[in-house]
């Protein structure tokens, strides 16, 4: 019962306004809910603790959540951006093009004309200046996958 107490202690630690704020600083306990609790307050052994517990960071590793980077599913993305950012961004601001089309199989995306337009519409968002990072445009183009679930629907 005592570990249920410390385990909801943790989760309303999590819940508090600060909580989720990056804070761009991993310490030596690695990413994971530990480290977004605990980590930015060099409390380590209970950021270790709290991770190793709970086993979060494998999940957060996976799914990109918890401070643990782009995860498995943003990593074929990511690296695909990062090896193409500037044919992307060329084809992105024509809407079509070989590096949508990649980016499409790379994300999953059957509708290739639909992911184009869609990441046509946000260039201006996507690539905000000449100098953004890979990891920026990725998130940016998961963001508009996101709020546009229909870009990457089968087609009919």
């Amino acid at each position: 019962m005592k570990f249920a107490n410390i385990l909801l202690a943790a989760f309303a630690l999590v819940v508090s306004s600060q909580a989720f704020a990056k804070t761009g600083k991993i310490g030596p306990a690695g990413c994971g809910l530990g480290n977004m609790v605990f980590g930015h307050k060099d409390m380590q052994v209970l950021a270790a603790t709290t991770n190793g517990s709970t086993y979060n960071q494998l999940f957060g590793i996976t799914t990109g959540t918890l401070d643990c980077g782009p995860g498995v599913f943003g990593s074929a993305m990511y690296n695909y951006v990062e090896s193409n950012k500037v044919a992307l961004e060329k084809d992105i601001s024509r809407g079509q093009g070989e590096a949508v089309v990649a980016l499409a199989e790379v994300s999953g995306c059957k509708n290739q004309s639909a992911l184009g337009a869609a990441l046509q519409g946000r260039y201006e968002e996507i690539f905000p200046k000449a100098d953004v990072s890979a990891l920026q445009v990725t998130e940016t183009i998961q963001k508009v996958i996101r709020e546009n679930p229909a870009v990457c629907a089968p087609l009919s």
